[in-house]
């Protein structure tokens, strides 16, 4: 049998941690959900492990096992990734943007994948015409990780990055929903040529659901949505009800 443990889902750590409260969930959101993170009594020690194993696991291990030759384009990647965290990313524009060709931006993205660093998230569209069906994006499955590539100690109501942080958190969480299951939900974002969006869209054979990704307000469904896909359900997310949808 083969069995894949991502990080702590966020009902793992409430079910560790008594009195879990507004202040341990932005923690978790900072830091990340590591075991040793979450476990960490204290914020230097949650600093000191995540930084630990952001820099052995990201650099130190796929740098020695799958011989990258270009440490410097890799570490730049990283960040370039971390920092748009919840954008449609273009293999094109990350290329020249480092100065290397298509092919090596695509095999260090499917060698973050297979190391459960990253996730790419393509577009959902059952209309070509009006919506956007190119593209993907890239999530960390570990928001702590991407934290530690941009800004791990600043707290999270200080953050102007903190959106894009929540949607990365959320986004893990159903990830680590679908794993449970045998045939976990396909997850996706919906883009119109408009520019109207939801951050996540999850189709489980024939059924839709999705969930747009607020800090603290509520959303209704774009009406563009709700009348192409009807049977669909939504739900607006935001840091008050997460663990009604984590």
């Amino acid at each position: 049998y083969e069995f894949t443990l991502l990080p702590l889902s966020l009902h793992e750590i409430i079910s560790a941690v008594p009195d879990f409260g507004e202040t341990d969930l932005f923690n978790v959101m900072q830091f990340g959900s590591y075991p040793a993170v979450v476990a960490g009594g204290t914020t230097e020690e949650k600093l000191f492990s995540i930084k630990n194993i952001a820099t052995n696991y990201l650099y130190k291990d796929i740098f020695v096992f799958e011989a990258i030759r270009n440490s410097k384009v890799f570490e730049d990647l990283l960040k370039m990734l971390a920092l748009q965290v919840g954008s449609t990313v273009s293999i094109n524009e990350l290329a020249q943007g480092l100065g290397v060709a298509r092919a090596t931006i695509s095999r260090y993205l499917t060698l973050l994948e297979q190391s459960f660093i990253i996730r790419r998230l393509y577009s959902f569209s059952n209309n070509p015409r009006n919506e956007i069906k190119k593209g993907f994006k890239i999530f960390f499955l570990d928001t702590g990780v991407r934290n530690a590539l941009v800004d791990i100690a600043s707290p999270m109501l200080e953050r102007k990055d903190r959106g894009a942080i929540f949607e990365n958190f959320f986004v893990g969480e159903r990830m680590k929903k679908g794993s449970l299951e045998i045939f976990p939900p396909e997850i996706m974002f919906w883009r119109t040529r408009a520019g109207q969006e939801i951050d996540v869209v999850e189709k489980s054979g024939i059924n839709i659901s999705a969930f747009e990704c607020k800090w603290k307000d509520t959303v209704s469904s774009p009406a563009v949505f709700a009348k192409a896909y009807p049977s669909a359900s939504f739900k607006s997310v935001n840091v008050n009800n997460i663990l009604s949808y984590a």
